[in-house]
């Protein structure tokens, strides 16, 4: 997406350079479709972090306390 945005900022600035306002226009009219895009995008990525964020809380709300003697399988230790 990165290069499409360049790409449409580079469209825009030649236009601006050759003074042609329908090329301002259309370049200006494709960097927006791209960056609402991008926009969309980002909204979408956003909410699948925020879904993540909430499995791995019900997740960790619900797990067994970690072991506090350092043990890596959370099994009590036995008593001597």
């Amino acid at each position: 997406m990165a290069s499409q945005t360049q790409a449409a900022q580079q469209a825009f600035q030649q236009a601006k350079s050759e003074a042609s306002e329908a090329g301002q226009q259309a370049a200006r009219a494709q960097l927006q479709q791209i960056q609402a895009a991008q926009a969309a995008k980002f909204q979408q990525i956003a909410a699948e972090v925020q879904a993540r964020i909430a499995a791995w809380e019900r997740l960790k709300a619900t797990s067994a306390p970690p072991a506090t003697d350092g043990s890596p399988d959370n099994k009590p230790v036995p008593q001597r």
